[in-house]
């Protein structure tokens, strides 16, 4: 019989309010044109906490990245991140174009959120192949 991996309900409750704040901050992104007293003070607290948490939880769960083999991680990152991604962007710049009249073939030039799809594909990648590098010298590159 084979182990099933319980879920921690923790990180699931977390990421559901991480969601909703997110949803929220992008939706008093609205209300700023209106009231940008309150966008600054509300937005400006939840765009402070929502993204930290966000990538502290995606690191978290990448901490076993570097024992798995670069064809097992590129094959998962482009099945679960990549290939996600180009179908929702093909389907939102058709959707785009039908409304605007124009389309923008470019499928990695971002207009709109799944732009963390691709960051975290790139993480991904990047973290197998620069994990054994000098921690300075990657501090060093990523200051500049």
């Amino acid at each position: 019989m084979s182990q099933i991996k319980k879920r921690n309900p923790i990180f699931d409750n977390l990421k559901f309010v991480l969601i909703i704040l997110v949803v929220t901050g992008h939706t008093l992104g609205h209300v700023h044109r209106s009231n940008p007293y309150f966008f600054d003070a509300v937005g400006g607290y939840i765009y402070s906490i929502h993204m930290p948490m966000m990538i502290f939880i995606s690191g978290y769960f990448a901490k076993n990245l570097d024992k798995r083999k670069f064809s097992i991680i590129l094959k998962t990152t482009i099945k679960s991140l990549i290939i996600p991604y180009l179908i929702t962007t093909i389907i939102y710049r058709f959707y785009h174009g039908a409304i605007s009249g124009t389309i923008n073939y470019n499928l990695w030039y971002q207009s709109y959120a799944l732009w963390f799809l691709i960051v975290l594909a790139w993480y991904r990648l990047a973290h197998k192949i620069f994990y054994k590098w000098n921690k300075s010298v990657l501090l060093i590159i990523a200051l500049l």
